[in-house]
């Protein structure tokens, strides 16, 4: 079925509406554009239903900014406090044998890849030196001041 023409104006039943025209005509030309002869049967198109992540309707630039990739930190080793340990030996020998065997088995568990039990080995081996460090310094203190003490009260006994 050929037909020429324009397609039939549409009024909804029931809707009446005066100041709506159905018919648009934009002025004389090519059709579709500026000086148009043909009219439009439908309202002229509008900007399109979607839209470039960088673009908008009025042509200005958005910046889309996205948030910095996580990184992520991979551990691979733990220090096991060894050095300390056999340090702590010379100051207070039964904490400082508890530090190397803390020390012993950081360095085992990481060995085997557990880095969160290689972690929590280290820092006791670390708490146990410095504590024999600590006990160690205070007990040479303490011995300086009792031997002070006893040579200066038995000076007159000479």
């Amino acid at each position: 079925m050929d037909q020429k023409g324009e397609p039939p104006a549409y009024d909804a039943p029931g809707i009446s509406n005066p100041n709506f025209n159905t018919v648009y005509s934009p002025p004389l030309g090519e059709p579709g554009t500026t000086g148009s002869t043909q009219p439009y049967a439908y309202p002229p198109p509008g900007p399109p239903m979607y839209m470039y992540p960088t673009q908008n309707v009025y042509g200005n630039t958005t910046v889309v900014a996205q948030p910095p990739l996580m990184q992520v930190n991979r551990v691979t080793s733990v220090p096991d406090n060894m050095i300390l340990a056999v340090v702590s030996l010379f100051f207070f020998w039964p904490l400082g044998i508890a530090a190397i065997m803390k020390a012993s088995e950081s360095r085992e568990a990481l060995a085997r890849n557990d880095v969160a039990q290689a972690l929590q080995y280290s820092t006791e081996a670390k708490r146990y030196a410095l504590f024999s460090i600590g006990l160690g310094i205070v007990g040479i203190i303490v011995m300086i001041i009792v031997l002070a003490v006893v040579l200066r009260s038995n000076y007159y006994y000479y």
